[in-house]
C-alpha cells in the first residue's frame, strides 16, 4: 500500500498555517505586554516627577557655598559631637589622614597634632635607660 504524494500534502494542508498563526499571536501578545508594561512605567515616572517639591524652581545653588560646604569638611574635617556623626565624610579628611588627632590626658579631648602621618611628638627617654 503506497500512498502517493498528492494524499500526503492534502493530509498536512493546514499544518503550516496554524503554526504561522500561533507564532503570530505569540509575538502580538508579547508587543501588547511591552506596550502595556511601558506605558505604565511612563505614567508611573511621570506621577513621581510631578510629586517632587519644584518650590525653589528657577533659583539655582551657589556654587562657592556649595563646594565651601563639601571642601571644609574634606580638607579640615568635621568634629565628632551632635550634627556632625551623620556626616559621611567624618574621619576621612585629608588632615586627619596626615595629621591624625591626638587624645588629650587632661581634658579627655582629641587635639590635633601637627606632626605628619598622626605621630606623636619625640618625647626624651626615661633616665633609667
Amino acid at each position: 500500500m503506497l500512498r502517493t504524494l498528492a494524499a500526503r500534502q492534502a493530509h498536512r494542508r493546514g499544518a503550516v498555517l496554524i503554526v504561522v498563526l500561533a507564532m503570530l499571536v505569540l509575538f502580538a501578545v508579547l508587543g501588547l505586554s511591552f506596550v502595556l508594561y511601558s506605558e505604565a512605567q511612563l505614567s508611573a515616572a511621570r506621577s513621581q516627577k510631578m510629586s517632587v517639591n519644584t518650590e525653589t524652581e528657577g533659583c539655582t545653588p551657589d556654587p562657592i557655598a556649595a563646594y565651601q560646604g563639601w571642601m571644609g569638611p574634606f580638607i579640615y574635617d568635621v568634629g565628632d559631637v551632635g550634627d556632625d556623626l551623620t556626616n559621611p565624610i567624618r574621619g576621612h579628611s585629608l588632615a586627619r589622614s596626615k595629621y591624625g588627632k591626638l587624645l588629650d590626658p587632661t581634658t579627655g579631648a582629641m587635639i590635633a597634632t601637627y606632626l605628619p602621618f598622626g605621630s606623636p611628638p619625640i618625647q626624651p627617654e626615661p633616665a633609667g635607660f
